[in-house]
C-alpha cells in the first residue's frame, strides 16, 4: 500500500471512449488514442502529420454536445498541432494549439466549450512517426485544497471452485489499481461539486496535483453509491469524508 498526502485535481470522465467514431484510415491506427498503459503508441508508422476529425457519440450513439476544456496527451512524441471544434451550426471554431513540444505528457487548458466534434491537425513531430499513448477529452470539476490522503491497493477479482471429484481451485481473474481518497477539512461547496457530478455519472478523472507529472493522471469508475456521508472535523468545522476508485483498464468501454 501507498500512501500520499497532497491536494486532488478531478475531471469529468473522458469523453473519447469507445462510443467514438474516428475516420478509418490506411495505416492509421487510432486504437492507440485508447490505450490506457499508454505503452502502445505508434499512430502512424512514417508520417509526422495528421488531419482528422472525432465525433464524441454516446452510447445510445446520439451526438449529445460536451461540455470540456481540457485535451490530455499521454507519451506523446508531437511537437506542434491544432485542435479546433465545431458548434452545432457545424461551423469550425479555434480550440487550442500545441507549439515546440517537447513533454511526452501534456494537458492543454482552453476555455470552455459546448462540442461533439473535434478536428486534430497535427504537423510536426519530434521522432519519425506519430505517437499517442493516449488521448483524453474531458472537463475541469474542481480542485479540492483540503488536506488529503489517498491510498493506492490492488483490486482482485478471485475466488474458489469445487470439482466433481472435490478438489478445490482457486483462481484469479485480474488484478488492477484502485485507490481511497479521504478528504479532511474541505468545503461543503466542494462536496456538493462532486457529488452534483457523480450523481449524473459514475466515471471521474483523478489527479494527484501538484506533486505528480502529467503522466499520473487516473481515469476511475466510482462505486455506487459515489461519495457517502462525511463527518465534520470538530477543529476545523469542515467536512471529512472518503471516495473509493476503482481504476478503469479500457477506455473502450
Amino acid at each position: 500500500m501507498k500512501a500520499i498526502l497532497n491536494p486532488i485535481q478531478f475531471f469529468s470522465k473522458n469523453y473519447l471512449d469507445g462510443n467514438a467514431t474516428l475516420p478509418k484510415l490506411t495505416d492509421v491506427n487510432f486504437d492507440v488514442l485508447f490505450d490506457f498503459n499508454t505503452k502502445n503508441t505508434q499512430l502512424t508508422a512514417q508520417s509526422t502529420a495528421l488531419d482528422f476529425i472525432m465525433t464524441l457519440n454516446d452510447v445510445y450513439n446520439d451526438f449529445p454536445n460536451r461540455e470540456i476544456d481540457r485535451i490530455v496527451l499521454a507519451n506523446t512524441n508531437i511537437k506542434d498541432a491544432v485542435f479546433t471544434y465545431f458548434d452545432a451550426m457545424d461551423a469550425e471554431h479555434p480550440l487550442c494549439t500545441l507549439a515546440n513540444n517537447e513533454k511526452k505528457d501534456v494537458v492543454l487548458e482552453f476555455p470552455q466549450v459546448n462540442t461533439n466534434k473535434i478536428r486534430v491537425n497535427i504537423t510536426s513531430t519530434n521522432s519519425d512517426g506519430i505517437q499517442i499513448g493516449q488521448m483524453r477529452i474531458c472537463k475541469y470539476i474542481l480542485d479540492l485544497k483540503g488536506t488529503s490522503e489517498t491510498t493506492l491497493k490492488p483490486i482482485v477479482s478471485d475466488g474458489t471452485i469445487r470439482t466433481y471429484n472435490g478438489n478445490l481451485i482457486s483462481w484469479l481473474d485480474y488484478e488492477k489499481w484502485g485507490a481511497t481518497i479521504t478528504i479532511q477539512n474541505a468545503l461543503l461547496e466542494q462536496i456538493n461539486l462532486i457529488r452534483e457530478y457523480l450523481d449524473k455519472d459514475e466515471f471521474i478523472i483523478v489527479r494527484p496535483f501538484p506533486v505528480f507529472s502529467d503522466a499520473d493522471i487516473y481515469e476511475c469508475r466510482v462505486p455506487r453509491p459515489g461519495i457517502g456521508g462525511f463527518n465534520v472535523n470538530r477543529w476545523s468545522g469542515r467536512l471529512d469524508l472518503s471516495i473509493d476508485l476503482e481504476g478503469r483498464d479500457n477506455a473502450r468501454y
